[in-house]
């Protein structure tokens, strides 16, 4: 072999060595890259998983569940009772003094009075429902023509113009007795409840949303046609009444003894 020939070989041979090296190399670092991009998706979050399972179930709960609002708090006041203001109206959770005249004119209007008592009350009910009777009667702005009934009758039938309706209960309060009254009665009547002992206001709001569910009617005197409460010789200063105790607010007419 030519001198030439032998310089070539020797000086290509380690040429080709580091190409050869560098291009196996190369493809390993590729490959290296590729197989930490090519990792199946639901092991790609598998360090979020295990961050997430790590929190404590009640630390998870709190951050995933929004918050119960706190109840409302029963609303109480004072009402003070003088000879120029003795009749009081109940409405979004608070008592506003009420004209005597205006008093009788939302019981007019109602179809279902519920009457309760604080203390023994049985002429202040006889002496309403006479006024109501006369404020029915005389009509005038604001009063839906009709009649006035009592249910059962009981002590109250003594009032001159009340009507008697027979109960289909002996108790005369019971939802169902009274709503079959109601139904059988002239569009513009309206209906007393012998007067009961008042339970509270939570007590007494259920008794009346009942009867309403019963006859289909919808409680409050916001509206004529529904079913309202009053209630007779309740807490007065210095007691204390509670207009609103839960989700009950105090009967709509409050009416006190001078």
């Amino acid at each position: 072999m030519k001198p030439t020939v032998i310089l070539a070989a020797v000086l290509i041979a380690p040429v080709a060595t580091a190409y050869a090296y560098s291009s196996t190399n190369a493809r390993a670092v590729a490959a290296d890259a590729k197989s930490a991009t090519d990792v199946p998706a639901p092991l790609a979050h598998t360090g979020r998983r295990a961050f997430l399972g790590a929190i404590p179930a009640s630390a998870a709960s709190a951050l995933l569940l929004p918050s119960t609002p706190a109840a409302a708090a029963d609303f109480v006041t004072t009402v003070k009772v003088t000879p120029l203001a003795h009749t009081f109206i109940t409405s979004g959770g608070k008592v506003k003094p009420l004209r005597e005249n205006d008093a009788t004119r939302f019981l007019t209007n109602a179809r279902v009075v519920h009457v309760f008592y604080g203390d023994p009350s049985e002429s202040t009910a006889a002496e309403v429902l006479s006024l109501t009777v006369k404020r029915k009667a005389g009509e005038g702005p604001g009063v839906t023509p009709g009649s006035v009934n009592v249910l059962g009758g009981g002590s109250l039938k003594a009032v001159d113009g009340a009507k008697s309706v027979a109960s289909s209960s002996s108790s005369n309060n019971d939802a169902k007795s009274i709503a079959a009254a109601v139904s059988s009665l002239p569009a513009g009547d309206v209906l007393f409840v012998p007067p009961a002992k008042s339970g509270g206001t939570a007590a007494d709001g259920a008794i009346l949303a009942e009867t309403a569910a019963a006859a289909g009617l919808e409680v409050g005197g916001s509206k004529g046609g529904g079913v309202i409460g009053i209630l007779l010789n309740g807490p007065r200063d210095p007691n204390q009444l509670k207009v609103t105790e839960g989700s009950y607010e105090a009967p709509t007419i409050l009416w006190y003894d001078v």
